[in-house]
């Protein structure tokens, strides 16, 4: 979530940590998951079709490893540090998001409507 990333930032700042941190949310997620999350909170289908490897690898190159090379990062050092994260899970994180764009959306509406 952005604001956690944001109050990472200035953590660091903060407690004039030094070295490499990872922003990154404490408990990573697959795409397939990401996905699934983002249907429920939206209530909506959403369906992503699985494409062959060997199809993006044609189209995209070299750069279709991105799309299947696993990234493992850890949040564990800043953690260790005392940061503690407002969006733990990523259920909370796209509630938060989806609350954001839906109030920002109805403010909008409201002003210029």
């Amino acid at each position: 979530h952005i604001d956690d990333l944001a109050r990472q930032f200035l953590f660091i700042v903060e407690h004039s940590l030094d070295g490499i941190f990872n922003g990154v949310a404490p408990n990573p997620v697959t795409n397939n998951r990401l996905v699934k999350e983002i249907a429920e909170i939206l209530h909506r289908p959403l369906f992503l079709p699985n494409i062959p490897r060997g199809l993006m690898q044609l189209i995209l190159g070299e750069m279709s490893l991105l799309l299947f090379v696993s990234q493992r990062v850890s949040s564990k050092k800043i953690e260790e540090e005392g940061f503690e994260f407002y969006f733990k899970n990523i259920c909370s994180a796209l509630q938060n998001v989806i609350q954001s764009e839906e109030e920002e959306s109805d403010t909008y509406h409201k002003e210029f409507v």
